[in-house]
């Protein structure tokens, strides 16, 4: 696969991100969609990689966050992360790098470099982050993504964009499926000067999720919470 691709595009990517790979072959796997490799013959492609860098990435996020910032409760650190570690988000950053370029489609998934799939970017993403920490180790994957996400962090604490998790998940579901989702009240327990609310959200009939609270309002925020999580955990 190396003889078919130029020189020229392996330095060009790594260039953008700042990084000589000691094993091209590293990179240009954490690069290859399972179209490309389908059409190509190729016995291998991204995803195992992706599998590896959505753990990495999450990692390097958690520790930057709470060494950070020390004074937010783990509420606030989880929907912090939920809002920085998504599809979305890594499309976005993703951008800085021109990772849509570079990415070996297929042509079944291929259609034209503006249209490809924000998922595929965003995995492709963490696919290629995999690579530099299996190359390079863990000190200089940290360094490339926090170069690239920081500012995006800094941006969301300062605007406070990050903290409602129902708005969050209202967003990603009218983005995802088209519709809102649902919340319903299971029980509550306790007297009535202090009780605690358990709520479940139906996440659009993908997934459902429950939390408590002093308050309706509060278990709400954290089945939202909880949602974004995991829903983050099963699409990368």
């Amino acid at each position: 696969m190396l003889n078919n691709l130029s020189s020229a595009y392996i330095s060009n990517i790594e260039e953008k991100i700042n990084y000589t790979f000691n094993d091209k072959g590293l990179l240009l796997r954490s690069l290859t969609h399972s179209s490309y490799a389908h059409d190509n013959n190729l016995d291998y492609n991204y995803e195992r990689l992706e599998f590896l860098g959505d753990a990495v990435v999450e990692l390097i996020i958690t520790e930057y966050l709470v060494k950070k910032y020390p004074d937010f409760q783990e509420g606030d650190l989880s929907i912090l992360r939920a809002y920085i570690v998504n599809a979305q988000a890594l499309y976005e950053v993703s951008k800085k790098i021109d990772l849509s370029s570079n990415i070996l489609l297929g042509k079944s998934e291929f259609n034209g470099v503006d249209n490809i799939k924000k998922a595929i970017v965003a995995d492709i993403f963490e696919a290629v982050m995999a690579a530099v920490y299996l190359d390079g180790g863990y000190e200089k994957v940290k360094s490339i993504v926090l170069n690239l996400l920081e500012e995006f962090i800094i941006e969301a604490v300062k605007k406070n964009s990050f903290r409602d998790a129902k708005t969050l998940l209202q967003q990603l579901c009218q983005r995802d499926f088209g519709k809102l989702p649902e919340y319903s009240l299971i029980s509550s327990t306790g007297p009535e000067h202090n009780k605690t609310f358990y709520v479940e959200v139906d996440v659009c009939g993908v997934m459902k999720m429950r939390g408590k609270g002093r308050s309706k309002k509060e278990a709400e925020k954290q089945a939202a919470s909880m949602a974004l999580e995991q829903y983050k955990k099963n699409n990368g």
